[in-house]
């Protein structure tokens, strides 16, 4: 790996959270896609997992304060 690879290389970040809607806590799977440029929040048909989908340069902050508001 190159040495501005190591550099730029981001820290590794959970595979789901969790989100508690009312008395429940719900885990929801974190997604990065490169061509999102937007916050997604989805629910899979076949398995009923809550997906969220987000931005490359998103933060984990803002995908939690958006799946609490988007629940």
């Amino acid at each position: 790996m190159a040495f501005r690879a190591l550099l730029y290389r981001r820290p590794a970040e959970p595979h789901s959270i969790a989100v508690k809607f009312g008395s429940q806590i719900f885990s929801i799977r974190l997604r990065r896609h490169r061509r999102a440029r937007h916050y997604t929040l989805r629910i899979h048909p076949s398995d009923r997992e809550a997906i969220l989908t987000m931005p490359p340069r998103g933060t984990l902050v803002d995908a939690k304060d958006f799946a609490q508001r988007h629940g």
